[in-house]
């Protein structure tokens, strides 16, 4: 399995990450153990809308107990650029929200 922190980095340097909106705690260790920032005002667990900016969205694997990411909301972020095809890796990233930036291309299948 790759790992989830690689795969963001990734996206982040791609897009100009130093630039973003909300880019709080990106880089910094793990992005299901840290703080690391979305642009998602909605709980990660029940869904109901908090109006504070919440954290990327992990979940437990099953197999084996371990926090992925599940969801990345990115939207209204100033990201630019192309999405990196490590993106497609993320096998367990269910839902992706990338609208309101300066992306071109598609989205990177695994």
């Amino acid at each position: 399995m790759v790992r989830a922190a690689s795969v963001l980095r990734v996206l982040y340097e791609s897009t100009g990450g130093t630039e973003w909106t909300r880019n709080a705690g990106w880089l910094e260790g793990d992005p299901c153990r840290g703080n690391w920032a979305s642009s998602s005002e909605y709980d990660c667990f029940s869904g109901e809308l908090v109006r504070t900016p919440q954290p990327v969205c992990c979940e437990l694997m099953p197999d084996d107990n371990k926090p992925t990411v599940a969801r990345l909301d990115l939207s209204q972020n100033n990201l630019v650029g192309t999405l990196p095809t490590q993106l497609g890796r993320l096998g367990t990233l269910r839902l992706l929200v990338l609208d309101g930036n300066s992306l071109s291309g598609t989205i990177p299948s695994e």
